[in-house]
């Protein structure tokens, strides 16, 4: 259920490049103009108003999406989607955009894909980045400090 509520918003945010999804007065403006003729012309009839009645706005939380599906705040399906949304985007589902997470999703259930985790988890992506750093006469000095960062 929650694919099917996912799939129109999925396809307009992969048609429509996120700059464009923006809450300013213009947006509307490009989107219909630059975006809209672009998009399957049924994606509109399929997003539109049972979505937006529902409050649902690409620009808008993901957790509109999930209460439009019918998953429970309660749930494991929404706890799971509330910790996807924290690692995209270090926020609550309740704060990530629906674009950012429907995308992922899009890309999560597409035929043959697959999720890459580094060799040695993410500790092995901070030992690379303190690889990098000191490799390049970088200092790495913990629980200390810091007046001003200087990059060159």
């Amino acid at each position: 259920q929650l694919l099917a509520a996912n799939e129109a918003l999925a396809a307009l945010v992969a048609g429509v490049p996120p700059i464009a999804l923006r809450a300013d007065v213009g947006a509307l403006q490009t989107a219909v103009s630059s975006y809209v003729p672009k998009l399957d012309p049924t994606l509109l009839a399929r997003f539109g108003a049972d979505f937006l009645l529902k409050g649902v706005d690409p620009s808008g939380p993901f957790s509109r999406v999930l209460d439009a599906a019918g998953i429970k705040p309660t749930s494991l399906v929404y706890r799971w989607f509330d910790f996807l949304a924290f690692a995209l985007s270090g926020l609550p589902v309740t704060e990530t955009s629906a674009a950012a997470v429907s995308f992922m999703i899009k890309e999560f259930f597409a035929d043959g894909a697959v999720m890459d985790v580094p060799m040695g988890g993410s500790p092995a992506i901070a030992a690379a980045l303190e690889r990098a750093i000191t490799k390049h006469g970088g200092e790495i000095l913990t629980k200390a400090h810091v007046d001003e960062i200087i990059v060159e």
